[in-house]
Formats: structure tokens, C-alpha cells, sequence
């Protein structure tokens, strides 16, 4: 028996309940538990680089205005620049890194706006269309943000589960009076 959404990884050698993907940068599998916590990694990184260049580019603007004063031109930035070569590259770094991880981001939130894993969508698991999981945005990504555990019935063979215990099952003994 083998749950709906799940997959054996052979790096990992488990059976990963909602599958996405084996992220070889985490050297984990991304699935059920810890996806969302995944896609705030992402995020998290998105919003760090682009901080990271604004503050590099601040620092150009500023060394401009240091040396040339306020009123500095096109030229003078490229005269800072060529003064400043790491600070060029740690620049160009982030902003390849940022395009990167922006393109993930967007990803991400586009297969969780269908409800989809990576492994889903790569391999097109549902080429007609219809996947069975997609309940719109919304139910989307409550289901994966908020409740991952939770599945959301719908549809008429819908069965609620009650919460309320059905009693004991040792017919009031323990082992104690044993």
C-alpha cells in the first residue's frame, strides 16, 4: 500500500508522503512536513538579496557623493565602480543569485496555487487537466501553508470524521485490578 502523493526516494531510501522533490542543496527530500518551510527559505533568501543590492548600490551612490559630491554624474558612478571592484562583484553575485531564486519563488507559488508538487508537474501527471487535489487558490495553499496534514473533502461520497471517543476498550478493568 502506497499513500496517494507519495514517492520512494532513492537518494534518501524513504517513502516521502507528498513528495515535491530531493533537494541536493538541503541534501533532504522536500515533501508533506517540511515544504513550507522550504518555500519560506526561498522567500526568505529572495527578500535577503534584493536587500543586498540595494544596500551595495546605496554604497556606490554614496561613494559617488564622498568623492564627487551631491551633484555626481553617469561617470562618476562608473569611476566609483572601477575603484570598487569587489563590491562590483559581490553586486553582479547577488543579483545572479536573486534571479535564481526569484524564478524559484515564482515557481513554487505557482504550483501551490494548482495544488501541484514538482515531481507532479515535471512528470505532468495530470494531462487532461483535471488534477483531483486542486480546490482553487485559496483551499490551495490553506491546505499546504496552514494544514498540510489535513486532506479536504469535497464532492458528494464527502465523510466527516467525528472527534468525540468511542469509549473504552477494556470494559472499565485495568491492568492494575488485573
Amino acid at each position: 500500500f502506497r499513500p496517494p502523493r507519495s514517492k520512494h526516494c532513492s537518494f534518501c531510501d524513504n517513502c516521502i508522503l507528498r513528495f515535491d522533490h530531493h533537494c541536493t542543496w538541503l541534501g533532504n527530500c522536500v515533501g508533506l512536513y517540511n515544504y513550507r518551510y522550504f518555500v519560506v527559505l526561498i522567500y526568505s533568501s529572495t527578500v535577503f538579496l534584493m536587500q543586498c543590492l540595494y544596500v551595495t548600490g546605496c554604497h556606490f551612490g554614496q561613494e559617488a557623493d564622498d568623492m564627487f559630491g551631491p551633484d555626481y554624474g553617469f561617470l562618476d558612478v562608473l569611476w566609483v565602480l572601477s575603484e570598487d571592484t569587489s563590491s562590483v562583484f559581490f553586486f553582479l553575485y547577488c543579483l545572479f543569485l536573486m534571479f535564481a531564486v526569484l524564478l524559484l519563488a515564482v515557481y513554487h507559488t505557482v504550483i501551490s496555487l494548482q495544488n501541484l508538487t514538482t515531481n507532479e508537474h515535471v512528470k505532468n501527471y495530470y494531462r487532461e487537466g483535471q488534477n483531483p487535489f486542486d480546490y482553487g487558490g485559496f483551499k490551495n495553499c490553506q491546505q499546504i501553508y496552514c494544514f498540510p496534514e489535513r486532506v479536504l473533502p469535497e464532492g458528494d461520497d464527502k465523510i466527516e470524521a467525528g472527534y468525540l471517543p468511542f469509549g473504552s476498550y477494556s470494559d472499565g478493568q485495568s491492568f492494575d485490578e488485573l
